[in-house]
């Protein structure tokens, strides 16, 4: 079987265990699940705007289902944002070209959705990382770690 003719579920069910092995408590997992979102997304972000050709098949996969990035983006940017885990690098891997593929899905959910639920006591610490993540992600990523214990 060509990868072209790769089954939509097939597609949607590996996209996913990489979003929940990203939840993982195991570091080795949470690190190879990062590493093949991060070669996902760098992909499919040179491909959208770099290239010249026609799309690539993967891209033309995640045009179809525009919810799965932002879902898995989301589960990465809560473990991130308010977990304390050892591998935050691994995690803050695949956010650069997830949030350029999804800035502006990302500016109405996250307030509207994401935000409202978190317990109170987070809120404002996910609230400054949230801005300080949208306003400047290159500036965010080399400094996550400390974004992560601002108290």
């Amino acid at each position: 079987m060509a990868l072209p003719d790769l089954d939509s579920n097939l597609f949607l069910y590996l996209m996913r265990a990489c979003g929940e092995a990203a939840k993982s408590l195991d570091p080795a997992v949470i690190a190879q699940a990062c590493s093949i979102l991060d070669h996902i997304c760098s992909f499919i972000f040179r491909q959208t705007i770099l290239s010249k050709l026609p799309p690539h098949w993967l891209v033309r996969k995640i045009s179809e289902y525009p919810t799965v990035l932002s879902s898995i983006l989301n589960k990465i940017l809560d473990v991130a944002l308010l977990e304390d885990t050892p591998v935050q690098f691994s995690l803050s891997r695949p956010l650069l070209p997830m949030i350029l593929l999804n800035k502006q899905v990302i500016e109405e959910e996250e307030k509207n959705e994401i935000i409202p639920f978190i317990c109170y006591l987070k809120k404002e610490k996910y609230i400054s990382s949230y801005i300080f993540l949208i306003t400047d992600p290159p500036k965010y990523l080399h400094s996550i770690s400390w974004i992560i214990h601002l108290s």
